[in-house]
Parts: C-alpha cells; structure tokens; sequence
C-alpha cells in the first residue's frame, strides 16, 4: 500500500440546538464537499458533548471516516451529570466514545473538586477545542455570532483561534442556518506527500518484521524504506559530483601543465612527442573542463540536493515513528512542530500510528509491570539504540580515517610543492620540477576540498557524540522503572534524533555540497 495522505477535519459546536436535523444535513454536506476535495481519507477530530459534537461524530460515522476524539478531562469527570442531564444521552455519549479510534486527554485533575471549578473547567475546554484547530487541516464550527462577549472557553474562543490559525473554516449558524467559509480550499493536496507517494513501498526484511508489533507498523516500515532507498540514491550521487568537479578541474589543470613541459623539447631542439598525443591530451583536458562545468551548472540549477534532504528527513521522521509505536503519545509529543513543508506529512504519518486498531492505547503505571516497563525498556533499547550505536560507532571510524587520510595527502602535496619550488628557486629552471610544483599545489587543495565538501572533521565529531550520547541513553532508559520516566526518556532521545537530522535538512536542502 502506498503512502496514504490523511486530512483531519476539526469540530467545535454549541451545546443547544434548536434545529439538529437541518445542522445535521449541513453537517453532512460539508462532509460530502470535503470528501470530493480531498485527495486522501478524512479524519475526524472533535469532543464528545451533546449537541452539535455528537452530530458531527455521528454524521463521520455515517461517512465511515474515522473519528479521534479530544476531552478536555478524563471521561469519569467528562460525563458528568451537569454537562450530561439526561441520563440517557449520558450513557448514549459514553457509548459513542468507545467507537473512536483514539481518545487524547487535554488535562488531568488533582481531584474532584478541581474538577468541577469552573476556571479550571473552561480552561481545559478551550485548550481542547485549540488541540483540534491545531491538529486539523480544515474546521468545521456550528456557531451563532452575537454581539456578547463569548463564553470562555467556547466555540466562539475555538473560532477566533482558528481564524487566528489561518484554518479554513465553514461556520454554520444554527440559528439561521446560513453557511459561511473562509478561506476555504479549492482542493486538499499536499505536494511533498504526492512526491512522497510516488516511492510506493519498499519491502521489508523478516527480521525487521519481528521486530514490529502490528501490520500497521510493518506498512509504515515500508514507507519508510522507500524514502530511505530515494534518499541513498540520491546523496551519494550530489557528494561525489560535486566531488568530481573539483577533481575534473584539478586533472584538467595537470594535463595542460603536463603538455607544456612536454612541449618544450620542440621549442629547444624541434624534437618531442607526436603532434597526436598533445592533441589527445589537449582534447582530454578539454573534456574534463567541459564535464566539470556540465556538472555544476546541472546542480545549481536543478538542486536534487533538496529532493534527497527531503527524503532523508521524511525516512528519519518515519524511524521516530516506528520507534514509539508501542508507547501511547509519544509520537505526538516528539512531533509537535515540523517545518512548514512537513507538517502534512508528519500530521499524516502521526495519524497512520493513532488509527492503527492494534497498537496499545491505555498505558499508565497502574496497569503495567515493573516488568512489563522492563519490557518496553529493553525491546526500545535493542531495536532502536542498539542499532544505532553500531551505526554511529562505524561512521565515527570511517570519518576520523578519512579525515586523517585527506590531512596527510594535503601536507604531503603542499610539502611537495615547497619543494618543487626550492628547486626552481636555487637550482634554475627545469620543466619537471615546475610540473611537480604545480600538479602537487593543485592537489593540497583538492584534498582540503574533500574534507570541506564531505564535511570529514564534522562528521568525525558528531558521530563520536552521538555515539556516547546513546550509550548515556541505554544505561538510563534501561533502568526505567516507571512508565513516565521511560515516555520522558525515549522522547527526549527521539527529539534529539529528529532534531539532529533536523539540522542537517537545513544545511543539505540550501549547500550543494550536502
């Protein structure tokens, strides 16, 4: 299955209607309008109190879009006799949540009495209605204007954060029943994730299998290895082009030299080469050149250096991912803000992890094991950290032997043309010695050159880092004994390995060189 886009549709709406069958229809058809706008699946984010949200929910499962639901506090304070009279919408509303795909909680209460003061209350109910504009593409609001300050915390608060968002948002009036939009879309696409499909899937191996605990997450792995495949296919290739430049110029520069020297005996005795192989050797350092500038001006024009950034990082997104699937929330937590041109894709690949029907969804120190926390510990730290260590260590090595590889090559060259030029000084004029001196002056640079264009020295040192770093990690998180402390070390880590690839998306999708 190839890479599946998701838009999330948020609601917010008043408690009280007047008319629920009309704002249900008008409900319904924002719904159809989106589903023809969208080149994807919907899904459906909102609460669950009575009125216009169980509408909405209801109308989603009529559309079989799935539905994530945002309480603004546990649902034991949730339903509540105030909010829910009729004790027969209570228990109706209560049944409903069982049928979301994922429930998130906005805010806990100490006890019972926090939980029914009412700055508290409505606190939390606008930081759940600003959770669904933040997590949504488009906004559905059914909502009547007035001239009165709007209730804190209600769906005139949630509108106006939306409209502050910049969200498209359909309002509908279920007073007048008037439907007004604003800034509505044309169409629902994303071109990073259409680039992103196109990779399809690449399979995955049975030991990375086994190591994976739903389907879901074997499908996300396979995503994830088709971005992975783009991206070595396309790093290499900018690295050693640019590479190839500085090396064609340098060997252009050498055999020019190289046809000078050999041209002397012809100017002092008549005598030397064939006029052919000068030739063939002009030709040839005119070929380099020629290459050398084709190349360049193909990379600066055409940049692949930025579709091969963004590869790495879509692959390195989707690694986070997979790593937290058995942890409830961490991928929410790790992801909150991805760059502008990201934020489809990691919302969706977020949404792929949360609609998974087999991944765990309630875990608390309560209902887990010493032992089961173990678990959890070990099984992050031997397919996550412990591969990436390896990785990390073996990086380090190759880095710190090139480095030290391409530091002796340019003393050895620079050195060489000290000498050359000594010669030349003291000795008077000689054809090979200033070939010497010339091809060796040539070649320290180029091999500064590597060192720049492969940044060696700092990849020496950021490997070695990470490598020590994710030691401290393993030793920490394996001696885990709540589930907290495991959420809080695996995010902080998984952070740091965003942010580190992070970093490097910066750089590489603006530096050729990359």
């Amino acid at each position: 299955m190839d890479l599946v886009s998701y838009w999330v549709v948020g609601f917010s709406g008043s408690r009280h209607l007047k008319q629920p069958e009309s704002v249900g229809a008008l409900i319904r058809d924002a719904l159809l309008d989106l589903e023809k706008l969208a080149d994807g699946q919907l899904v459906a984010v909102s609460s669950a109190a009575i009125g216009a949200d169980l509408l909405f929910v209801e109308e989603a499962d009529r559309r079989q879009i799935p539905w994530i639901a945002v309480l603004p506090f546990p649902e034991d304070y949730f339903f509540n006799e105030k909010d829910f009279p009729d004790e027969g919408e209570r228990e109706s509303a209560r049944q409903r949540l069982t049928t979301a795909a994922d429930c998130e909680i906005i805010r806990v209460p100490r006890d019972a009495e926090q939980a029914a003061d009412s700055t508290w209350r409505r606190t939390a109910f606008a930081e759940g209605g600003f959770r669904c504009v933040d997590q949504c593409d488009v906004f559905i609001a059914v909502f009547h204007k007035t001239s009165e300050p709007a209730k804190r915390g209600g769906t005139g608060d949630v509108v106006a954060y939306a409209q502050a968002s910049q969200r498209p948002l359909l309002i509908i009036d279920p007073e007048t029943l008037e439907v007004t939009r604003d800034n509505w879309p044309i169409r629902l696409d994303d071109p990073l994730t259409d680039e992103l499909k196109l990779l399809g899937n690449a399979p995955v191996d049975a030991r990375a299998q086994a190591g994976l605990s739903t389907a879901g997450a074997v499908t996300l792995a396979g995503w994830r290895n088709a971005f992975a495949r783009a991206a070595r296919k396309h790093l290499p290739g900018i690295r050693w082009g640019n590479t190839a430049v500085v090396i064609l110029h340098a060997l252009a520069t050498i055999i020019t030299a190289m046809v000078f020297l050999i041209m002397l005996p012809i100017h002092r005795v008549g005598e030397g080469p064939p006029h052919m192989v000068i030739t063939a050797l002009e030709k040839l350092a005119f070929l380099f050149v020629v290459m050398g500038f084709g190349f360049l001006i193909w990379v600066v024009w055409k940049r692949p250096q930025v579709r091969a950034a963004n590869y790495r990082f879509a692959a390195e997104i989707g690694r986070s991912v997979l790593a937290v699937w058995s942890l409830p929330g961490a991928a929410l937590r790790i992801l909150r803000s991805p760059p502008e041109n990201f934020t489809h894709f990691v919302r969706s690949l977020v949404l792929h992890h949360r609609l998974d029907p087999g991944r765990p969804r309630e875990a608390s120190d309560e209902n887990l094991s010493e032992q089961d926390i173990q678990e959890l510990a070990g099984t992050y730290v031997r397919n996550r950290i412990e591969p990436q260590i390896k990785y990390y260590f073996g990086k380090h090595l190759k880095s710190h032997r090139a480095a030290v590889a391409l530091e002796i090559a340019s003393i050895l060259f620079s050195a060489i043309a000290v000498i050359s030029a000594g010669f030349l000084v003291y000795r008077g004029p000689s054809g090979w010695w200033g070939f010497a001196k010339l091809a060796a002056a040539t070649l320290a640079p180029v091999a500064l050159s590597m060192l720049v264009i492969h940044e060696v020295k700092r990849r020496e040192a950021r490997y070695r880092e990470m490598h020590h770093m994710l030691k401290k990690y393993a030793q920490r998180i394996q001696l885990a004994r709540s589930l907290s402390t495991l959420q809080d070390l695996v995010v902080d880590l998984e952070h740091l390995f965003v942010s580190e690839t992070y970093e490097w998306w910066i750089l590489a999708k603006e530096n050729v060189a990359a």
